[in-house]
């Protein structure tokens, strides 16, 4: 099985030979080249996407086996760590993320509840207490201002 390096420098370098192929013969104005190398490059991104595709469908199915296998050998298996190659037990070789849920209590739920309620309480007070300073701000600026402009007198008038 050739590297995935050595794969994505292939991939690289037939869609850029199947690109020059499509641009040469659209400049010749070939337009049979230009469909089938337009769909050869399509046929190969068609081609990636099922594979990877597959990969994932594989790996989703490893996973779930390995959950299986932890939830069916609780202790004393071990495996050997990947990044440190250190023994660790069966049940700490899943992430938390595949691990068996912790069930949740009445209290988990009334504290949370209770927390979430606080903070809209808390920003409603601080809401309320701004609206408060802006109207307070606009009172005093209403009584203490004074008309921007003085009336016109009649004889002004008459005289324009």
């Amino acid at each position: 099985m050739k590297t995935p390096s050595r794969a994505l420098s292939i991939g690289a370098l037939v869609a850029a030979i199947l690109t020059a192929v499509a641009v040469l013969a659209a400049t010749r104005e070939n337009w049979t080249m230009v469909v089938a190398a337009g769909m050869a490059l399509l046929s190969g991104c068609f081609l990636v996407a099922v594979d990877c595709d597959r990969r994932v469908r594989a790996l989703r199915r490893q996973v779930k086996s390995l959950a299986g296998q932890r939830r069916g050998h609780r202790g004393g298996k071990t495996v050997t760590g990947i990044v440190t190659g250190a023994d660790v037990e069966a049940s700490d070789a899943l992430p938390p993320a595949y691990q068996e849920p912790v069930p949740v209590t009445a209290p988990d739920v009334v504290g949370a509840v209770r927390v979430l309620q606080a903070q809209y309480v808390g920003r409603l007070d601080r809401m309320q207490r701004s609206l408060e300073r802006a109207l307070g701000q606009l009172e005093t600026r209403a009584t203490s201002a004074e008309p921007a402009l003085p009336a016109r007198s009649t004889e002004a008038n008459e005289q324009d």
